[in-house]
């Protein structure tokens, strides 16, 4: 699907992601360090999911419940530190 994507984006006029964009290394870094937080979070999650099945004994429902406060401390966290990032200068 990536494949596709960016051939897609390369031959149209006006491309939902610029191609340029991904010659930048700042950029392209920002996004490769991105996709791999996202597959560690959600990798986390499921094993975490099935340690508190497996080993603490909870039940599906009450171990969905303990994590459901870790969306919301991911949202506090991704907004401040948004905000802390328009305040510093490109590159850093």
């Amino acid at each position: 699907m990536l494949l596709t994507f960016v051939v897609v984006e390369t031959r149209i006029a006006e491309p939902l992601l610029e191609p340029s964009l991904l010659r930048n290394r700042v950029f392209s870094g920002v996004l490769i360090a991105a996709v791999l937080l996202n597959f560690a979070a959600y990798v986390s999650l499921t094993y975490s999911s099935i340690w508190m099945q497996s080993v603490l004994g909870l039940s599906p429902v009450t171990a969905g419940l303990v994590a459901l406060p870790m969306p919301g401390a991911a949202f506090v966290v991704s907004v401040s530190f948004g905000r802390v990032m328009h305040r510093l200068p490109p590159g850093r």
